[in-house]
C-alpha cells in the first residue's frame, strides 16, 4: 500500500466530485497523462481506478514549481452515485490501482444498525455490557427498566476493578449473571491487551460509570485539582473508555457521572469522539426528588445513540410522585436503647473546630418526619463530619448511622442486594451507585424508543445502502 487517506466528497456543477492530487499517485503508476479505467462496484459499494492503456480517463497534471503533480478529478454522478449521502470517503492507493471506499466510521455505524435491527426483528435479547460496574446496581436498574419497556436484554460483559464487588454482584444481582464475561481489571489495562481485545464480543448497549473522584467537588478539593483530568488515578479514564467502546461497537452508550463531569475536558472528548463514531449524543440531569426518592442525588446522564436511532430523554421527569418520609425506611427493630445510638462527640468537636476555621463542614441530622436525605457517600461507613445521621426518637443528644438496609431503601434499591453483607461493603457499593428510580425510568424510555413503531431505524438502513461484509473487502 502506498497511501491511505480521507477525501471530501464535494458537489461541482450538480454532481458529486472527488479531487485528489499528490506525488504518491505518480509512484503508484498514476503519473500525469496515464490512462485509466473507472470501475463502479455498486454491490460492494466501491469505486476502483486501474491503470489501463486503453482506458478512457486520463490522469491530469498540475505544475507546482518545477515539478508536475498527478491529479485525479472524478466529477460524474453515475460513477459516484454509490457515495450519495457521504461527506467523505477513504482512498487506498496500491500499485496501478486506486480504490475509494466508505469511511470506516460509516461502516461501523451501518453494522451497528443492521445488528440491532436484526435482533429487534427476531425478538432476540440485546446484549449489554456494564463498564466500571461496581456491584452492578446501575445495570440492575437499567435492566428492570428495559424489561418494563418490553425490551429483552442479556448481560454479556461486566467490568469492575474490585473482585469482591464482582463476586457480590454475581451472587445476588440478576443483571450480573455468572455466565457473563467478567473483566476484573482496570479498563486502561484491558484496552492494551491485544489478546483480550481480539476476543471481546460486540454488544448492543454499553452502560458506563467512570469514577467521579476527580470531578466531584469533594474529590477536587481533597487533592487540590485544577481540572478533573489532573487526578493521577482516574482523570484519564475517558480515553480508555472510548477505546473499549470502539471495540464493543454498541448501538447505544449510556454514561453517568456527577453533574460537574459534564463540564470537564473528558466529557467534551467523549461528546466529540462519539459524534465522529456515528452517534448522536443526548444529555440530561436527573434528580432523586423528582422521582420520589428520599436521597436527592443529582446525576448527569449521557445517552449516545447510533445515527438512525431516535432516543428522546428530554421528558424523563415524572409529572407527579408521592413524597416518602424517612420513617418509611427506618428499621423498627433498632430500639431506643440500642448501642448504635451514640453522641458522636468527636464529630461535634470537629464541627466546632471547622466552624472556627470557616470551612463550612457541618453535621447533618435527619428526623423520621423528613422527606429527604442528603447524599450517602461511598465512605459513609466511616462516619464523616458531613455524613447524614439519624436523630434519636427521644434524646436529641444521640444519633446513629443509617444501616445498610436503610441505605438501600433510601436509594430505592431492594435491600436484598446487600442482605448479609458487612456494613462496610454494603455502604461502599451503595454509596458509589446511582438511584434506582431515575435509572429505571431511563432504561424504560430507551426500551420504548427502540420498540416504538415510528422508530426510523428501517429507513436509516435503506438510505445507507451498503453492506458491511461487502464494503470492507
Amino acid at each position: 500500500m502506498r497511501q491511505y487517506s480521507v477525501h471530501k466528497v464535494a458537489v461541482h456543477r450538480g454532481s458529486p466530485r472527488i479531487f485528489v492530487e499528490g506525488l504518491r499517485l505518480n509512484s503508484a503508476g498514476f503519473a500525469p497523462g496515464v490512462s485509466f479505467t473507472v470501475e463502479v462496484d455498486t454491490e460492494n459499494h466501491r469505486v476502483s481506478l486501474r491503470v489501463d492503456s486503453l482506458g478512457t480517463n486520463t490522469v491530469s497534471r498540475r505544475k507546482v514549481g518545477s515539478r508536475e503533480r498527478a491529479v485525479i478529478d472524478l466529477n460524474n454522478k453515475k460513477s459516484l452515485s454509490v457515495f450519495d449521502g457521504h461527506d467523505a470517503v477513504r482512498m487506498v492507493v496500491t500499485n496501478n490501482t486506486v480504490r475509494f471506499l466508505p469511511l470506516a466510521s460509516r461502516l461501523a455505524e451501518q453494522e451497528r444498525l443492521e445488528r440491532l435491527n436484526e435482533k429487534l426483528a427476531l425478538g432476540t435479547p440485546l446484549t449489554t455490557a456494564s463498564i466500571c460496574s461496581g456491584a452492578g446496581l446501575m445495570a440492575n436498574a437499567l435492566e428492570a427498566g428495559y424489561r418494563a419497556g418490553g425490551l429483552n436484554t442479556a448481560p454479556a460483559i461486566v467490568n469492575e476493578i474490585d473482585e469482591e464487588f464482582v463476586e457480590i454482584a454475581t451472587e445476588r444481582n440478576c443483571a450480573v449473571p455468572v455466565d457473563a464475561l467478567a473483566l476484573v481489571a482496570p479498563i486502561q489495562e484491558l484496552v492494551q491487551d491485544v489478546w483480550l481485545m481480539s476476543r471481546l464480543p460486540r454488544v448492543e448497549i454499553v452502560e458506563l460509570s467512570l469514577p467521579c473522584s476527580g470531578a466531584s467537588s469533594a474529590g477536587k478539593a481533597k487533592r487540590g485539582l485544577a481540572v478533573m483530568e489532573e487526578h493521577p488515578e482516574v482523570g484519564h479514564l475517558a480515553a480508555a473508555a472510548l477505546m473499549l467502546l470502539q471495540k464493543l461497537q454498541p448501538a447505544i452508550v449510556i454514561a453517568e457521572n456527577v453533574p460537574g463531569y459534564q463540564n470537564t475536558g473528558s466529557a467534551w472528548m467523549m461528546r466529540h469522539t462519539l459524534r465522529d463514531m456515528g452517534y448522536v449524543v443526548h444529555e440530561t440531569e436527573l434528580h432523586g426528588k423528582d422521582f420520589g426518592v428520599l436521597e436527592d442525588r443529582h446525576r448527569w446522564f449521557m445517552v449516545a445513540a447510533t445515527r438512525g436511532i431516535t432516543v428522546d430523554i428530554s421528558q424523563l421527569h415524572p409529572a407527579l410522585v408521592s413524597l416518602p418520609s424517612v420513617a418509611d425506611v427506618i428499621d423498627q427493630t433498632i430500639h431506643s436503647d440500642d448501642p448504635r445510638w451514640t453522641a458522636f462527640s468527636y464529630l461535634k468537636t470537629k464541627e466546632v473546630r471547622d466552624l472556627a476555621k470557616g470551612n463550612g463542614f457541618m453535621m447533618q441530622s435527619i428526623r423520621p418526619c423528613d422527606s429527604s436525605v442528603p447524599t450517602l457517600r461511598k465512605g459513609y461507613h466511616k462516619g464523616g463530619s458531613t455524613d447524614p445521621l439519624l436523630k434519636h426518637p427521644t434524646d436529641d443528644a444521640l444519633l446513629r448511622k443509617f444501616t445498610a438496609q436503610e441505605h438501600a431503601a433510601i436509594k430505592g434499591f431492594p435491600p436484598s442486594l446487600v442482605h448479609e453483607l458487612s456494613e462496610t461493603a454494603a455502604h461502599q457499593i451503595l454509596g458509589q451507585s446511582v438511584l434506582f428510580k431515575p435509572v429505571f425510568a431511563l432504561g424504560k424510555r430507551i426500551a420504548e424508543c427502540l420498540l416504538k413503531p415510528e422508530q426510523p431505524l428501517q429507513n436509516a438502513l435503506q438510505t445507507s445502502r451498503y453492506s458491511l461484509a461487502r464494503a470492507t473487502g
